[in-house]
C-alpha cells in the first residue's frame, strides 16, 4: 500500500497501526472525564504525545536505547549521517508510510483534537 501524503488519514494510519485505536479510546476517556480545571496541553504533552511518538513518525522504528553500558564515540560520521541509528529498516509500505512527517502530523492533530480545550482559572500556566 503506497500512500502518497494526500492520501494518508487517520483510518488509514489506525487500520496499519492498531495501537493509534487505543490512543483514540484514552484521549475519548480523558475527553469524558476532564475535571473542570483541566489542561489539554498539560495531558498531551506529558502522558498521551510520549505514547504517540514511537508509532508515528520519525521515530517509529528506533530501538530502545534506555541505559548506555560505557562511553559512546563522540564523533560524526558523515557517511551515516542521513541514517537513523538503531533502528529497524522499514520493509513495507505501510511502515514507510507510518515513518513520515505527514502520519505524524494527522495523527497529533487528531489525537489533540479529542481533547476538551484548556480550561484552568487565570494565572495558571498552561503547561
Amino acid at each position: 500500500m503506497s500512500a502518497a501524503a494526500a492520501d494518508i488519514t487517520w483510518e488509514v494510519l489506525a487500520e496499519v497501526e492498531p495501537s493509534l485505536r487505543r490512543l483514540e479510546r484514552l484521549s475519548l476517556w480523558i475527553a469524558a472525564h476532564a475535571p473542570a480545571d483541566f489542561c489539554a496541553n498539560g495531558v498531551w504533552h506529558d502522558f498521551l504525545k510520549p505514547q504517540l511518538v514511537p508509532l508515528v513518525g520519525w521515530s517509529r522504528g528506533r530501538i530502545p536505547t534506555c541505559a548506555v553500558d560505557g562511553p559512546r564515540e563522540v564523533f560524526l560520521d558523515w557517511s551515516t549521517f542521513w541514517e537513523r541509528p538503531g533502528s529497524i529498516p522499514a520493509t513495507t509500505n505501510a511502515e514507510k508510510m507510518l515513518r513520515t512527517s505527514a502520519a505524524y502530523d494527522i495523527a497529533y492533530d487528531y489525537l489533540y483534537g479529542l481533547l476538551p480545550d484548556c480550561r484552568h482559572g487565570e494565572g495558571t500556566w498552561c503547561g
